[in-house]
């Protein structure tokens, strides 16, 4: 049995799986070549729900990220975030 989480294609592998894996890899490397892109993004989404005028529908579609932040600071206290 091979592990859960091993992206490799192996020959005992169902074709579900196999096309699974192909899937996940094809995502992996889309996100590694629009990495740029989609943190850029990601960022003026987080500018724009954090601003008190945002559309609440926008922010309600979004994570809280202020409470988020909290946790995060509650077990990595070193990180500014």
């Amino acid at each position: 049995m091979h592990n859960q989480g091993d992206k490799r294609v192996f020959s005992d592998d169902s074709a579900a799986i196999r096309h699974y894996k192909e899937l996940m890899s094809d995502q992996l490397t889309f996100c590694r070549r629009n990495q740029d892109i989609i943190i850029k993004k990601a960022n003026k989404l987080y500018q724009m729900v954090n601003q008190k005028k945002t559309n609440t529908q926008l922010k309600d579609r979004c994570l809280n990220w202020a409470k988020l932040e909290q946790v995060l600071d509650r077990f990595h206290p070193d990180q500014n975030t």
